[in-house]
């Protein structure tokens, strides 16, 4: 038996007085915001219909975020003291369906109160003469907060079961959360050390981006266009991200001993997680160094940097010299781990490199539209198929690889014959190639 009716209701009940103020919360200020965002639009003009969507829907719901933590940590807060841990284990249940019940109840407060907001601001736009919001959107819209608010739900789950007490779970959870941001940032910066003219945005990498994380609904608090909301692969990619990481809390949970309530000793798990991570993103640092600049000697010092602190953070630890010295060959779990990721990115920047478009093979090329002031917007996304352009943005992307000189940046969109389309950053390191690209253009525009 999996699943336990008696202990669902029991935790719906558990958090009912955190869960209805933080509903209350979430509910009263986006109505508030959907009512005052009537009467201003009335004021302008009662023919306009204009379109909600994305953030602009139920903006507050971003709150969620940081009520869900709330919610994990009072409904699995008998795990801090031990007579609570005893009975909750001792009931006539296996661990598993305690879990899963006490999951479910939880997924109830959490995804019930995103569908509430976004549901009755929806109505109030939906009746008003002055909106229109179709059920395609309202439904990314309750999904890309649901989704961020159980990715949330889910790392404090993972700390809470392998914490004893309240600080140990807010400690591991405040450095658990930035960890995978701060990788896919390093990770980020080595493949375009590798290849710089991989456009990260425009490939499957994007992942690596900071928008591309479970801190989208900040960004889109109040934007009126789809903008991440309409990403149905970061919404997926979330919702795979918050499943994973509550069947790893079910698997600690079932683990879970129950002296461990009340314990202050850190958790060997979390610790040994934490020191992984920084010894792999410093020997991901020296096989760059390495790979980029042949540099052998920084390699070797790095590496020995590594082991060495790998040896004195399990003594300082353990404070034991005999079992420091015993857990010197966990050091291979960051060394694998570091040449595994530093193999794949540098085949990744090698595909990208070998695909790169031939003159005959494109039939046209874009310049698109960026931030940059070198280039003037007016003359962006224009469907070039001068062989001057061409050839101008081929010979600029072979030369990209040229590490001193990163100047005049463009992205590009190359559309071959075939109908594939290429995208890739390229350095115009010849300012007059630049001008010569806006003259072929400015013939092409009259």
């Amino acid at each position: 038996m999996f699943f336990s009716k008696g202990i669902y209701y029991q935790g719906i009940k558990k958090i009912r007085t955190c869960g209805i103020g933080f509903a209350a919360i979430v509910i009263g200020m986006n109505l508030l915001y959907a009512f005052s965002e009537g009467e201003l639009f009335a004021s302008e003009s009662p023919l306009a219909s204009k379109a909600i969507t994305g953030g602009a829907i139920a903006p507050f719901t971003v709150l969620m975020l940081v009520f869900s933590y709330g919610m994990v940590m009072s409904m699995f807060s008998f795990l801090n003291k031990r007579g609570g841990s005893d009975f909750l284990h001792s009931v006539p249940h296996k661990r598993i369906c305690v879990y899963i019940s006490l999951t479910s109840a939880l997924f109830t407060w959490i995804v019930g109160t995103v569908f509430l907001t976004v549901l009755m601001n929806s109505i109030i736009f939906h009746v008003s003469v002055y909106y229109t919001i179709s059920i395609s959107q309202a439904f990314l819209t309750f999904l890309g907060y649901s989704a961020s608010a159980l990715v949330v739900a889910g790392v404090t789950a993972v700390c809470r079961m392998v914490s004893g007490t309240l600080f140990s779970c807010f400690i591991y959870t405040v450095c658990l959360f930035p960890l995978p941001r701060l990788l896919a940032f390093v990770l980020k910066g080595f493949i375009l050390e590798l290849n710089p003219s991989i456009t990260i945005e425009k490939t499957f990498l994007k992942v690596f981006m900071a928008d591309y994380s479970l801190y989208f609904p900040f960004k889109e608090i109040m934007n009126r266009e789809a903008g991440s909301f309409g990403d149905v692969g970061l919404l997926l990619f979330l919702l795979s991200e918050a499943f994973l990481l509550f069947i790893v809390a079910a698997f600690l949970y079932v683990r879970r001993k129950s002296e461990t309530a009340g314990d202050t000793t850190p958790s060997k798990g979390m610790l040994f997680l934490f020191k992984a991570v920084s010894l792999t993103i410093i020997l991901c640092f020296a096989i760059s160094s390495l790979i980029l600049t042949h540099n052998a000697f920084l390699f070797f010092i790095l590496a020995i940097v590594s082991i060495l602190a790998y040896f004195l953070l399990d003594l300082a630890h353990s404070k034991s010299i005999s079992k420091a010295v015993k857990a010197l060959p966990l050091f291979l779990i960051p060394l694998l781990a570091s040449v595994l990721i530093m193999a794949s990115l540098y085949g990744i920047a090698e595909v990208f490199r070998s695909t790169n478009p031939k003159i005959h093979e494109i039939e046209y090329v874009e310049i698109l539209e960026t931030n940059s002031a070198i280039f003037p917007k007016e003359y962006c996304n224009i469907k070039s198929k001068s062989e001057l352009v061409k050839e101008i943005a081929v010979d600029a992307l072979n030369e990209t690889n040229n590490k001193t000189i990163r100047k005049n940046i463009l992205n590009v969109k190359f559309t071959m014959k075939d109908g594939e389309e290429k995208y890739r950053t390229i350095y115009l390191h010849n300012t007059n190639a630049l001008q010569r690209i806006i003259g072929e253009l400015v013939k092409e525009s009259e």
